[in-house]
């Protein structure tokens, strides 16, 4: 096994491949990304560049995820530091904090 740098080429593999991940953007500059599991019906990524924190941003690629999972899964969950800013905006848009993990992580989900 290698494990090596991911590159562009890598990247739109895996994009074309499972077609799970969106970018937002604005004037061709990139604000954010999230990326589902389409097959566990999870969030596994969401992050804004700091500068456009607290713009929305978030919460449209959030709201993206929220049409594209429930279209394959009855429940989508994710998993996030309990103590993180990204556990109090998840609860704010409605999802139910539903675990607590013994890494200090908390489990949402959210049901169709």
């Amino acid at each position: 096994m290698t494990i090596r740098p991911a590159t562009t080429a890598d990247i739109g593999d895996l994009i074309n491949e499972n077609e799970c991940t969106w970018i937002a953007e604005a004037e061709g500059v990139s604000m954010g990304f999230a990326v589902a599991d389409a097959e566990d019906g999870s969030v596994f990524a969401l992050f804004v560049r700091p500068e456009w924190e607290n713009k929305g941003v978030g919460k449209q690629l959030l709201e993206k995820l929220e049409v594209f999972l429930p279209a394959r899964h009855e429940m989508m969950w994710l998993e996030t530091d309990g103590s993180s800013r990204a556990a109090v905006f998840y609860a704010h848009l409605g999802w139910t904090r539903a675990a607590e993990l013994e890494n200090g992580d908390a489990r949402f989900e959210k049901r169709r």
